[in-house]
């Protein structure tokens, strides 16, 4: 089967092109595109969010920790303050100053002689001690170094367990380190001088020393040292610790490093790291950096106790500080990942949808274009689709209806025109009958009119050879009759003619009405075309106005703006179609019209020749009357051939009558055999007419085949 029709374009003459073009700018590319370009923006959307969680958290984490820490550097300040002002009250109270007055002052005694006093004096020292370890939970003990054996101080233990007095505490480290500054409490982290005598103190977290001089003398008279709860300082440190794997430490001056966590064997200890030696380096009170902590990135925060002079550092892994904005990356990428799941489904079923209803009406269409008018679009859309390709089926309905009703009028205008041919043919054969048979009369009728001639001639001789005459007038009548006969045949025939021609009149009229059915069927035809070129406009309209909607909706309606495209393509290929059959209509039109112009013609020439008919039927009626009346008078003749002797003269005139007659008949005749000769040129005429007007009919009924109408 050839791709394409004569007469007809293909809409698709280089498929593998179109196929890939229509491909790249069909409905399914761009739904898809605008599927996935959402998805696209939501997931730069998460990037930025993480992005600016990330951003936002280690800001966020750099504040809160640093508050956090500066906090609770406040927090151990105002412990060690409040430790501090216990301690300054003990070094300046009355009983500790008596206590410590008395056995410096008594060493040289004899002990027993000062015992009560002694005693005396040191349960009030005592007392006061505890009164100073029960004002402050964090406070675990407290030791009082006097000079002379056994006079030291320890409430919460046994006092003869101190292996020191302040003498012999003189030649240690720890004193030299609180008497740099007499007159404050000095903080240290250990004291391992007095952990390693007889009495080994454990169990605290840091510890206060102060000397303590005599307000009499101002001579240094004792030293106090006191120790925090280790469990105290513990639990403090663990409430600022809220992150998984965050470290606090808080060091000594004496590097003496106390954390939440517990060090694994081997590890390298944090006062070794080159951060810590940074801090102290540095001359901060307290800040944050990203710091390399046992090999990963860590966020130290540090504050410097202005208090005691403790280096408090907090440790957090980067990885948990950034936990919000990962769980946040981790949402949107499972958002995402669902959006486009859900997206893919129904952009799937929608792109299925639309897809197979556009194809289903593509395809009509291309096939209504190439001639099949038998294809239909199927849609189960209840949507504009829909309706559209249900509008599609109705228009190819129609127009399959119409041009069945065309193509049945012009089977019976073909029809008609092999009848009217034929029945020229018939015509034409009688008619050239007829002018045979008057070419015969006209012969005779000359022949007669050289008999009467010689009649006359001899007519002076009439007596002598009257034999001859009534001979002669004998063969007149025989010939006379034999006119009148022939004339009897040629009225036949005339008759028989004129019934054929009315009813080649009433076929022509059946033509003519045929052709204006046709003629009015094809206007009822370009009716509809021009509908269906205004329902394109409307739809063209309609699509216009939708994609400027959609172009006010910004990228909510660029999907709509699609959709509203290929209407309006769909609506432009309609409209070409209908472009399309307009010109087949007017082509068939125009050869109605010529048809119709040409049966008028046949219809004109068909009164012309009725007309001559009538004439040569007035004409042979004419020549049978003059026969008859030759025949009476050839009767006449014969019953007076006796008389002709006596009537010569009349006879003469009879002769002369029967010469007039003769030629009478002879040009009669000759109007006859004109008459025969027109008519026969006017059903020659006709004959063509009846073949131009089938051959239309034929043209007609090849247009009209190119259309696939189904059975």
């Amino acid at each position: 089967m050839e791709s394409k029709k004569k007469g007809l374009v293909s809409p698709a003459s280089s498929p593998k092109k179109e196929n890939n073009s229509s491909r790249l700018h069909s409905i399914k590319t761009r739904i898809i595109s605008v599927i996935i370009i959402p998805v696209l923006f939501l997931a730069a959307l998460g990037v930025i969010s993480y992005r600016s969680s990330f951003s936002e958290s280690d800001k966020n984490a750099r504040e809160s920790t640093m508050n956090t820490m500066l906090y609770a550097g406040k927090y151990l300040d105002m412990l060690n303050a409040s430790v501090g002002r216990l301690v300054n009250q003990a070094v300046i109270s009355k009983e500790v100053q008596e206590y410590l007055d008395f056995v410096s002052s008594t060493l040289d005694k004899d002990p027993n002689e000062i015992y009560f006093e002694k005693m005396y004096a040191k349960q009030e020292a005592v007392k006061l001690l505890n009164t100073l370890i029960s004002s402050d939970d964090a406070i675990k003990s407290v030791r009082l170094f006097a000079r002379g054996k056994d006079n030291s101080l320890f409430p919460q233990g046994d006092s003869k367990k101190i292996s020191f007095d302040l003498d012999s505490l003189k030649d240690t480290e720890l004193f030299r380190t609180a008497e740099k500054t007499p007159d404050r409490l000095i903080w240290l982290g250990l004291h391992e001088e007095l952990d390693s005598g007889d009495y080994n103190e454990s169990g605290y977290s840091m510890t206060a020393i102060r000397l303590i001089k005599s307000s009499k003398t101002f001579n240094t008279v004792g030293c106090i040292v006191i120790d925090l709860k280790n469990d105290f300082i513990e639990s403090t440190l663990n409430s600022f610790t809220i992150r998984k794997g965050e470290e606090i430490h808080l060091i000594s001056p004496d590097g003496r490093d106390q954390t939440n966590t517990d060090a694994a064997p081997g590890e390298k200890p944090i006062v070794e790291e080159y951060f810590y030696q940074d801090i102290l380096a540095g001359s901060e009170d307290h800040g944050s950096r990203n710091v390399k902590y046992r090999g990963a990135d860590y966020l130290l925060s540090f504050v410097k106790l202005n208090e005691s002079g403790f280096l408090l550092i907090n440790l957090i892994p980067v990885s948990e500080l950034h936990a919000s904005a990962t769980a946040i990356a981790y949402t949107t990428v499972a958002l995402v990942l669902l959006a486009a799941l859900i997206t893919a489904i129904f952009g799937f079923v929608l792109v299925r949808n639309i897809g197979k209803t556009v194809d289903s009406v593509r395809s009509v269409a291309e096939k209504a274009a190439m001639g099949d008018l038998t294809a239909k679009a199927e849609s189960n859309a209840r949507d504009e689709l829909g309706l559209l390709t249900k509008s599609i089926n109705i228009m190819i309905q129609n127009m399959r209806n119409i041009i069945e009703h065309v193509l049945k009028t012009a089977k019976k205008v073909t029809d008609s025109a092999e009848t009217v041919s034929i029945k020229s043919r018939e015509v034409a054969e009688v008619s050239n009958e007829i002018s045979n048979s008057i070419e015969e009369i006209l012969k005779g009728a000359m022949k007669q009119a050289v008999d009467a001639e010689s009649s006359v001639r001899v007519i002076s001789g009439l007596a002598d050879k009257i034999g001859d005459v009534s001979k002669n007038v004998a063969d007149i009548g025989e010939l006379t009759k034999e006119t009148a006969r022939i004339t009897n045949e040629g009225l036949g025939l005339i008759l028989a003619l004129e019934d054929k021609a009315e009813d080649t009149n009433k076929i022509s009229k059946e033509i003519i009405e045929a052709i204006n059915t046709l003629n009015d069927n094809s206007q009822s035809i370009g009716k509809i075309v021009e509908v269906i070129n205004n329902i394109a406009d409307q739809t063209n309209l309609l699509s216009l106005n939708a994609t400027i909607e959609a172009a006010r909706a910004g990228a909510y309606g660029s999907g709509f703006a699609v959709v509203a495209k290929e209407i309006q393509t769909l609506a432009e290929r309609s409209k070409n179609a209908a472009k399309d059959i307009f010109l087949i209509i007017k082509e068939t039109r125009d050869y109605t019209v010529k048809t119709a112009e040409k049966a008028a013609m046949t219809e004109s020439i068909l009164s012309s020749q009725n007309d001559a008919m009538k004439q040569a039927t007035d004409a042979f009626r004419k020549i049978k009357d003059s026969t008859d009346r030759l025949l009476e008078r050839l009767d006449d003749i014969y019953c007076r051939i006796s008389e002709m002797d006596e009537a010569k003269e009349h006879a003469l005139n009879s002769i002369n009558n029967v010469s007039a007659v003769t030629e009478e008949t002879a040009a009669s005749t000759q109007q006859i055999t004109a008459s025969v000769q027109n008519q026969l040129y006017a059903i020659n005429e006709l004959s063509e007419l009846a073949a131009g007007l089938g051959h239309a009919a034929a043209e007609l009924n090849n247009a009209i085949s190119r259309f696939k109408l189904g059975s």
